[in-house]
């Protein structure tokens, strides 16, 4: 066993030990950490190896006129035409490889899969080298992030979300909690044994696909229309719109997803209820939770609306 092997065995162990099993998920790492919270249990603070990260503690809050675009990686996105792509009509937020979208000007983008963390270093530099953008991240994610990519490279900021992955709320550098419909907060909706999460800087309900997290972002944004791009979820045999047969990443949407379809049921019913209209323009996705609508007919209804100005 190496020196460093060694060392980390010991810190780990160490925490195993005199941490209550509630903390036990932070043991890989509890040691590069720092982590503030506000009485509002939201980070506002977190250091890696005693260097600050910088943390948005108040993403801005979107225009009312603004509609934000939750662009997915569906290959349907490769049918979709570049001028709906407007950052005067729009804000983006990104998950996973749709950064490839070079002509997009994210504002705003979620990840919470390691694994593509570890498979596509390359589009998650890209994302963390960018100063306009804000990465919504798990701390799994985070840690993946900052041990294949230097602190000096990272000019991103970070807003770190607690996430609930079955039924438990994993905590950053805290313990975790058991969260159901017995939790009492006033920031979960729950429909038919589904959660969503009103408030991020709480709790964010995790079912598979980080499409669900993004969601729950743009809402707590302040987003009264959102439109989905790339959620397909279906061809789970086809590469991702960035990707080819030769680079392609696998996939567990296709085992998860009657707990997905599920889930979006639940959001639906909540922001229907809050007001916010949420449009999936992926015309044979098999999300069948929000209206869908032809970009063809959105883009023609945008150009009159704009003529009529």
């Amino acid at each position: 066993m190496s020196e460093n092997k060694l060392k980390t065995w010991f810190l780990k162990t160490l925490y195993r030990l005199f941490r209550n099993k509630k903390f036990h998920h932070n043991k890989n790492f509890w040691y590069l950490f720092n982590v503030s919270r506000n009485q509002n249990d939201e980070i506002v603070e977190v250091t890696y190896k005693n260097e600050k990260l910088k943390i948005n503690t108040s993403p801005i809050h979107s225009k009312k006129h603004k509609t934000l675009i939750i662009v997915a990686t569906g290959p349907s996105v490769n049918e979709i035409p570049k001028n709906l792509f407007d950052p005067e009509q729009y804000d983006f937020l990104g998950v996973n490889g749709a950064i490839s979208l070079s002509e997009i000007k994210f504002r705003f983008y979620c990840i919470i899969d390691q694994s593509f963390i570890k498979k596509r270093v390359d589009l998650v530099r890209k994302i963390v080298s960018n100063d306009e953008i804000t990465l919504f991240c798990n701390y799994l994610s985070l840690y993946e992030i900052l041990k294949f990519i230097d602190l000096s490279e990272i000019k991103c900021s970070f807003k770190i979300l607690d996430l609930v992955t079955d039924g438990i709320g994993y905590l950053f550098m805290d313990e975790k909690k058991v969260i159901n419909e017995d939790y009492i907060s006033d920031h979960h909706y729950w429909f038919n044994s589904y959660g969503f999460s009103s408030n991020i800087n709480e709790l964010v309900f995790d079912y598979g696909t980080v499409a669900y997290p993004a969601l729950q972002v743009g809402y707590s944004l302040g987003y009264k229309q959102l439109y989905f791009v790339g959620l397909d979820m279906n061809n789970f045999d086809k590469p991702r719109f960035y990707e080819n047969r030769s680079n392609m990443l696998p996939t567990s949407l296709d085992h998860h997803f009657i707990t997905i379809q599920n889930a979006f049921h639940s959001a639906s019913h909540f922001l229907e209820k809050a007001g916010v209209n949420v449009i999936n323009l992926s015309p044979n996705s098999a999300i069948t939770s929000f209206q869908k609508e032809n970009i063809d007919a959105l883009m023609k209804n945008k150009s009159t609306e704009n003529t009529n100005k």
